[in-house]
């Protein structure tokens, strides 16, 4: 089982989220989200996911792969920092 990551849950986000279930062997483990109401949806979505505190924490969780959803501006600086931990 491949175990993916989440970085924004919104409206992309929620299109990734329900693409990713359709895939066999592929679970979504862990989302960072700062917007309580999209944690609520997101949560509707997949139940058993644990929401990170920031980047730092969801890089921490080890995942498989690390899906970027969060708005355009937020790209570089958030790939920077993944970049930056040497993933």
């Amino acid at each position: 089982m491949k175990r993916y990551a989440l970085i924004g849950s919104g409206m992309m986000g929620q299109e990734h989220l329900k693409n990713l279930a359709l895939l066999s062997g592929v679970e979504v483990t862990h989302v960072y989200e700062p917007d309580v109401m999209m944690q609520a949806r997101t949560r509707a979505l997949v139940p058993e996911v644990t929401f990170c505190q920031d980047i730092g924490a969801l890089l921490a969780a080890a995942p498989d792969a690390i899906v970027i959803a969060s708005p355009n501006y937020c790209h570089a600086e958030q790939l920077a920092e993944i970049a930056a931990s040497g993933r």
